[in-house]
């Protein structure tokens, strides 16, 4: 339960962000997010459609979302977020970047 109060606040704080930028984009500018999509409880959590959602209410259009595969991360490929031998999970091996752009 403790995980999911991280997951909202975290959440919360975004949409603030987004709200914030939003503000002071003038009409026609861009915004471009560069975010990882977590795994936590074993739920992928997809961030970059999440901003698409939240931009919507600020006047934000969603322009497109290009993927980018991490190369040379530093991070392991697999790690064991359950710390039970055995049990992998895959790490973030993809980032995206949202583009987005203020509209009237």
């Amino acid at each position: 339960m403790e995980r999911a109060g991280d997951v909202f606040s975290f959440y919360k704080d975004l949409d603030a962000v987004i709200k914030t930028v939003a503000q002071k984009n003038k009409i026609n500018g861009y915004q471009f997010w560069v975010v990882g999509n977590r795994t936590v409880k074993n739920e992928n959590l997809q961030t970059d459609v999440i901003i698409t959602e939240l931009s919507k209410q600020y006047k934000l259009k969603h322009i497109y979302t290009m993927d980018r595969v991490i190369s040379n991360k530093v991070m392991p490929s697999k790690n064991s977020p359950s710390n039970k031998v055995g049990n992998k999970a895959t790490t973030m091996i993809t980032e995206h970047i949202v583009i987005l752009r203020k509209t009237i």
